[in-house]
């Protein structure tokens, strides 16, 4: 006699982390309803998969930048985690602060030729 299984279910006891180890292999063995054992277990598998955070990654929020210093690349590690998963399209913008407020070129509120003249003495 051949018995198939539709389903069955693997419940841990515990968080698996994939940190700590990325695969197990366990023997599996199934029971019936009057508790006799099946005659052959079989291997099991489970592979752990790295929790994924769709997003950007790899970026700090604070660049800090010496004048005169030149050109600095601002993000060098960052990247898209897409988990995977399709993108249609991506849009993302970034926005540049100076910690001179209201002596220099960041203030929205100067007509165009005030910021020139502004900007033209520093």
């Amino acid at each position: 006699m051949v018995l198939l299984f539709s389903h069955c279910n693997i419940r841990n006891t515990e968080k698996l982390s994939y940190e700590r180890q990325q695969q197990y292999e366990i023997q599996v063995t199934a029971w019936d309803c009057g508790q006799k054992r099946a005659l052959v277990s079989a291997p099991v598998r489970i592979d752990v998969k790295p929790v994924c955070k769709p997003g950007w990654q790899g970026w700090n929020k604070r660049v800090d930048y010496e004048p005169g210093t030149g050109s600095k690349q601002l993000f060098p590690k960052m990247h898209l985690e897409t988990c995977g998963g399709p993108l249609s399209s991506v849009r993302t913008t970034v926005e540049l602060q100076t910690s001179h407020i209201g002596k220099g070129c960041d203030r929205e509120t100067y007509s165009e030729k005030s910021l020139q003249k502004l900007c033209a003495k520093q």
